[in-house]
């Protein structure tokens, strides 16, 4: 079991707002289950919620690359 505190997640997020935090989340969670076929997914025994709280505590996932693809659409 991962264990990770909302405050670490919103520094590394770079974020002040839970609710935007949590909105961040959902957006890569469903990204992730549209592609789960890719190479990455197949092998892991990892839910899905917590490849998405390891990925913003390494600093991979960051709110910028959400908010431009919406801007786009």
């Amino acid at each position: 079991m991962i264990k990770i505190f909302i405050d670490e997640l919103l520094h590394k997020a770079g974020m002040d707002n839970k609710y935007r935090l949590t909105c961040l989340a959902i957006q890569r969670t469903k990204q992730l289950i549209k592609e789960k076929n890719k190479l990455e997914l197949l092998g892991s025994k990892e839910k899905i919620p917590s490849i998405v709280l390891r990925e913003i505590m390494e600093g991979k996932l960051k709110p910028e690359d959400f908010e431009k693809k919406n801007e786009n659409k």
